[in-house]
């Protein structure tokens, strides 16, 4: 009996170790994969502080983007409310002047046909070191010559329109219809506003508006249509031929410059003897009153 029960709680022990056992694996597999599921989290837990902080990072970064972005265009409409109170103050001068209320003279200096690669940043040093403002009328060229567009807007000159090709031999010429010269137009208007966001709004004809010829008048309403007025000239140096010497284009100026009180002046930023006759032509009419200023869509001598 004795052995019976001996037997027995030997049993009872074998199995209740068995059992600690499977307990105790049960509990160690738990607390095993416990411990990997903490690591895990923990892992998620860190990366989610670094996206966190990432876009904490990029959050700051896009509001301080704003920042500059807002910045900048409080910049801008403040140097467009500038411009247009220049202009405004140049309208009441003209006014001024047709009215004989004021001795001022004034010369809007204009440049064709550029940009050009070669003279056009060395008129506009000489502009910047005269201090004076003045209507560049390009053409479409290519991205070498953009910093030169660039400049001139960022200068404070009037950029104009003067067609995209100024092609004027009559087997290819933009007035071979109305149709093939405002398409032109457009090109270059385009053009400028694509590539440096600013919007042209005065025109010269190509050769000047005489040589549309018969269909002078619809070219006219087609860029009315288009937001456009357009100048000729009164004067010029005559250096369209680039072929005269320095005295001749003095000349061009100044002797024929009397009659007028407010005047457009044709030159072409290629002509290097414009450039060497220049400083003459200048210190003349500033010694006879007038004053520099870049054209104006609203100027009187704007045909609109």
């Amino acid at each position: 009996m004795e052995t019976r029960n001996r037997k027995n709680r030997t049993i009872s022990t074998i199995i209740l170790l068995i059992l600690l056992l499977f307990s105790f694996g049960t509990l160690y597999y738990f607390y095993n994969n416990y411990q990997k599921d903490l690591n895990s989290i923990n892992v998620l837990k860190a990366e989610e502080n670094r996206l966190k902080e990432e876009i904490d990072l990029k959050d700051k970064n896009i509001s301080e983007l704003n920042d500059e972005i807002n910045f900048s265009l409080d910049l801008k409409n403040k140097a467009i409310e500038i411009k247009e109170e220049f202009f405004n103050k140049a309208l009441e001068l003209e006014n001024k002047i047709i009215n004989n209320e004021s001795d001022a003279r004034i010369a809007y200096l204009t440049f064709d046909d550029g940009p050009y690669l070669d003279t056009s940043m060395d008129f506009l040093d000489f502009l910047d070191e005269q201090d004076i403002k003045a209507t560049f009328f390009y053409l479409k060229k290519t991205e070498a010559t953009y910093p030169i567009y660039q400049r001139i807007i960022d200068s404070g000159h009037t950029l104009a329109n003067h067609s995209a090709s100024h092609r004027l031999k009559k087997e290819n010429s933009i007035y071979a219809s109305v149709e093939t010269f405002a398409a032109d137009i457009l090109e270059n208007k385009i053009f400028v506003e694509e590539n440096f966001n600013y919007t042209t709004n005065i025109l010269r004809f190509p050769g000047g508006s005489p040589t549309a010829g018969i269909i002078k008048d619809a070219c006219v309403d087609a860029i009315r249509e288009m937001g456009y007025g357009y100048v000729d000239w009164d004067i010029t140096t005559g250096d369209g031929s680039n072929s005269g010497t320095v005295e001749d284009y003095i000349h061009g100026v100044i002797d024929n410059y009397e009659p007028y009180n407010i005047m457009v002046v044709l030159m072409h930023d290629y002509a290097r003897n414009t450039l060497e006759a220049l400083p003459t032509i200048v210190e003349t009419l500033r010694n006879d009153g007038f004053i520099f200023l870049p054209m104006f869509y609203e100027s009187h001598k704007i045909n609109k």
